[in-house]
């Protein structure tokens, strides 16, 4: 801030003077922290260096006026740019975001081809996908970090979306094209959530880009949105053959007591022809976020609920509705982030007299150390209150130590968390030991090993190892790739009325081009389980009609075929 504060009050260097104060954006007009930033003379001599701030400002002591700047950041595009007297120096730069995404971005989701956001998501390193079977994906579509347990847990925002029995998470109802943002939490960080952790966390929010966008044909899509960062909403429907989904997204940020209050609302629906399946989901987070000197709190009430409609299994016909009340407080100190909360969650579903009611309290406190030597570790209390009366209380630790080694990492963890086996036995503790290999340029190539185990109290071990590569070819073209094999593949459980399917293991590789509004993608995929072997090359391409819109055609292998449409987009 003080750099900020030196541009607006200083206007940039004057005459005679050695300071050089500036900026630094990426092509959103987001600020790059930590981008290096140095001076040079007219003879190309270096008369000065700085870093930005985390606002993406600098403030420069150069020994001699300089002539011009050159800025390099972590997965970038080095620039140089003039430096004129008087003036601040303004430095736009781009960066390739495969490589600084961990998964699908806003942009990757709007433009890929399938009408199922978890299609989409699955693309992520290690994400692995539920395969098609006698229960339709429909109703019960799941993803889940490296095959570790069921499912994720869903958070559409901060509301949970717990999935009890087979009844459906908000996965199921959400469409690909209906302005989503995703972020992803591994499940060594299950036990900041307790239960249905296991398999990492999915966290969906509305992406604020005032995207419109029309596709015709094999897959019908219409998304309409309106707004920024601070007030938005986006509407989104996508239909095929087999499915249509739709949701509502809306939400609005706005100071408040000295602090920031925040609120999102949703709304979906789904409907699988054959068989007959319809669900909705619906949530609401209502958050209030304010600063204390060094201390940051946060503090959360969220609701979710939705209904199932099948009529050719009479008995899953129900509704179900989960609750969320937290507190969390966060302190940062040099190299150390300290965070503490606590949170309630009350959770039930199906109008049964079998419906599972629970509910469960967390306690959590996590310390984050930074520099050569990286320090994640976190310990939970959990509390489990089962709908008969049961009740269990277990503790969750969780460490993660990565050692840098030049442009190398090496990673291990040991971490514990509760994994959802049934609806009358939901929960057992679960342990999971990993080991990461991670190499990063920080320039154009980001690539990883991994293996892994997880052990149970009922269920039997599962162990695998996986790689993943990112690679910038040029500043507009990227490759993304990544394998998982999994030892131990069987199913969570089997009874009389329910068959949950096999884990898996599976390949992607997906290639993409985007230079203005033209824009390729290529993926391919295959997904491997003990009834299911399922192989795709799916693609889309945008060709720009003008500085906003492009026109193009997109096609999925989908379990009905493929499906290709044509495709309008409004892009700002």
């Amino acid at each position: 801030m003080l750099a900020l504060a030196l541009w607006l009050g200083l206007g940039g260097w004057a005459a005679g003077a050695t300071l050089v104060t500036g900026a630094v954006r990426d092509a959103q007009g987001l600020a790059v922290a930590g981008a290096s930033v140095k001076a040079t003379d007219s003879g190309g001599v270096r008369v000065g260096s700085a870093r930005t701030d985390t606002d993406g400002t600098f403030a420069l002591d150069a020994s001699a006026p300089p002539a011009t700047v050159r800025i390099e950041c972590a997965y970038c595009r080095p620039r140089t740019v003039a430096v004129h007297s008087g003036e601040p120096v303004v430095a736009v730069v781009e960066r390739y975001q495969a490589l600084i995404a961990t998964g699908p971005t806003p942009a990757d989701l709007a433009a890929l081809p399938y009408a199922r956001v978890e299609e989409a998501l699955a693309l992520r390193p290690f994400e692995v996908l539920r395969p098609q079977s006698a229960i339709p994906a429909a109703l019960y579509p799941a993803l889940s970090d490296r095959g570790l347990a069921r499912s994720a847990l869903i958070l559409d925002g901060e509301a949970p979306t717990y999935s009890l029995g087979i009844s459906s998470t908000a996965l199921g109802a959400i469409p690909a094209h209906s302005g989503n943002a995703a972020g992803f939490a591994p499940a060594s960080d299950a036990y900041r959530y307790g239960n249905y952790a296991s398999g990492g966390t999915i966290a969906f929010f509305r992406d604020d880009t005032p995207e419109q966008q029309l596709a015709y044909n094999g897959l019908a899509t219409a998304r309409l949105s309106a707004g920024d960062a601070r007030a938005g909403i986006s509407l989104g429907n996508d239909a095929d053959s087999a499915t249509q989904r739709a949701r509502a997204i809306a939400s609005a940020r706005a100071p408040l007591f000295g602090g920031s209050f925040d609120a999102a609302l949703s709304l979906s629906s789904s409907e699988l022809e054959a068989p007959t399946v319809r669900t909705s989901e619906r949530s609401g987070t209502f958050g209030f976020t304010r600063d204390f000197d060094r201390v940051r709190l946060r503090l959360v009430a969220a609701g979710a609920g939705g209904t199932n409609d099948v009529p050719v299994i009479p008995n899953l016909a129900g509704v179900w509705s989960d609750s969320l009340f937290a507190a969390t407080a966060s302190a940062s100190s040099g190299l150390f982030r300290f965070e503490a909360g606590a949170s309630h969650v009350n959770a039930s579903a199906f109008q049964t007299p079998l419906a599972p009611r629970y509910a469960q309290d967390n306690l959590f406190f996590a310390l984050h150390v930074t520099g050569n030597t990286q320090v994640d570790a976190g310990a939970a209390r959990t509390f489990v209150h089962v709908y008969d009366g049961q009740q269990r209380s277990v503790t969750l630790p969780s460490l993660l130590i990565t050692q840098r080694l030049g442009e190398f990492a090496l990673t291990g963890g040991l971490s514990n968390s509760l994994l959802a086996v049934s609806v009358n036995l939901p929960y057992v503790l679960a342990s999971l030991a990993e080991a990461h290999l991670t190499y990063g340029d920080d320039r154009r190539l980001r690539a990883e090993v991994q293996t892994y185990r997880r052990t149970s109290e009922s269920a039997g071990p599962l162990a695998g190892s996986g790689a993943s590569l990112t690679y910038q070819l040029t500043p507009t073209t990227s490759i993304r790739a990544w394998t998982l094999r999994l030892f131990g593949d069987g199913p969570e459980y089997t009874s009389s009325a329910i068959f949950i399917e096999p884990y898996l293991s599976g390949d992607a590789l997906w290639l993409t081009h985007q230079s203005g509004n033209f824009r390729i993608d290529a993926v391919y995929r295959r997904t491997a389980g003990a009834y299911t072997i399922r192989r795709a090359f799916d693609y889309d391409v945008y060709f720009p009609y003008s500085a906003h819109g492009a026109l193009g055609f997109r096609s999925s292998l989908e379990p009905q075929g493929r499906q290709t449409s044509l495709v309008l987009r409004i892009i700002p």
